[in-house]
């Protein structure tokens, strides 16, 4: 297992920061076995509050986001930069154990999928890909409704996109490949790359 932290309020997902005016939010599914280990040196700019792996990965994160949100400060870095850090970020946590990714800087919504364990038999499996699944609601109609155990969602017309650790229907889900990261803007995807 990586480093989960012991169960408080600090080491609750999502974990939110501001950069260049906006609220940053992420959360993570999996573990990254080691990174307290590497990463012990200060940070310039943030410091995790709790003691999990995650947080300390969205620290890391920011750190490499700095500088293009901080530039200037007028400005939204373009989602195409964003995008690129975001991916070059996710590869190298990958190497150290699960990391699916939800990552938004409150403008795009960032996605990264690459393995989970899956509930077989009462156990839980080896790590494997899917770790994410997408839904874009595309073809979904104006004024239907989308249920599945707590999740409730009314479609008022706009484009919707959906992301899940396991598909919550049959209808029109795609399993994320290992390693692909995705912009989504205003319910669309906007950018995707393997990582």
């Amino acid at each position: 297992m990586g480093d989960n932290g012991i169960a408080s309020l600090k080491n609750t997902h999502p974990f939110q920061r501001a950069l260049g005016r906006r609220t940053h939010v992420f959360a993570h599914n999996g573990d990254l076995k080691g990174l307290h280990n590497e990463y012990r040196v200060p940070f310039l700019y943030y410091e995790p509050i709790g003691d999990t792996d995650s947080e300390l990965a969205f620290c890391i994160l920011l750190e490499r986001l700095f500088p293009i949100w901080t530039r200037d400060k007028t400005v939204v870095p373009s989602a195409d930069e964003r995008l690129s850090i975001f991916a070059q970020f996710a590869s190298e946590m990958r190497i150290r154990g699960s990391a699916n990714f939800l990552y938004s800087d409150g403008n795009v919504l960032f996605v990264h999928a690459h393995k989970r364990m899956f509930e077989e038999n009462g156990t839980f499996s080896e790590a494997r890909a899917p770790g994410l699944s997408i839904r874009n609601c595309t073809d979904c109609q104006n004024g239907s409704e989308y249920k599945y155990d707590g999740l409730n969602v009314s479609l008022t017309g706009q484009i919707t996109t959906i992301v899940a650790s396991v598909p919550l229907d049959e209808h029109g889900w795609e399993a994320l490949p290992e390693g692909v990261a995705i912009a989504i803007k205003d319910g669309e995807e906007i950018g995707r790359v393997k990582t």
